[in-house]
């Protein structure tokens, strides 16, 4: 059976939703199988651009190098180990850092570094210099750290801090 417009069926009466949903059903296959080559075209264009401009956007790398004498000291920054000196790590924040470097035969240091922030990380300019800036920056700062040699107690100097110690102890002074 046949019909001879899309808005009659079988018996020939009309039918007005047959004839939209082959109407909109004509529409959406044509929209789907058709493709203007010049619109493709503009929009790889277009996505080749937003993403040499996402790649040529700036970046600021923050390290420090810690090196100690002697070498091979084991080194933390803020209560993490970052390796054995000569070590280099990279950081987020300026201010001031925990330093703890330990190596046996020699004594722990424990102090403070501070990392100043140059002048293109100080707001407003920190924004132009890590999104728009078509560059890399790389800001390196070195610290220097000089481990004395351990101090040899013997058992005499040991049995009279014991004793010391005791003393205050049982009297209750500092």
């Amino acid at each position: 059976m046949s019909f001879s417009s899309p808005t009659t069926n079988a018996t020939g009466k009309s039918n007005r939703l047959a004839a939209f949903v082959l109407l909109r059903t004509r529409r959406a296959n044509s929209r789907h199988t058709t493709c203007n080559p010049r619109l493709l075209t503009l929009y790889m264009k277009m996505g080749i651009a937003f993403a040499m401009a996402i790649s040529c956007l700036g970046c600021v790398r923050r390290s420090i190098t810690i090196t100690t004498e002697p070498k091979g000291a084991l080194v933390y920054l803020n209560d993490q180990e970052i390796g054995q000196s000569d070590v280099t790590t990279d950081f987020i924040w300026y201010g001031d850092y925990d330093v703890v470097i330990r190596k046996e035969g020699f004594e722990t240091l424990k102090t403070h570094t501070q990392v100043p922030a140059p002048w293109y990380q100080l707001i407003p300019v920190d924004f132009f210099a890590e999104v728009l800036w078509p560059g890399f920056i790389h800001d390196h700062h070195d610290r220097h750290f000089v481990l004395a040699p351990d101090k040899k107690i013997t058992s005499d100097q040991l049995i009279d801090q014991a004793n010391l110690i005791r003393r205050r102890a049982i009297e209750g002074t500092n």
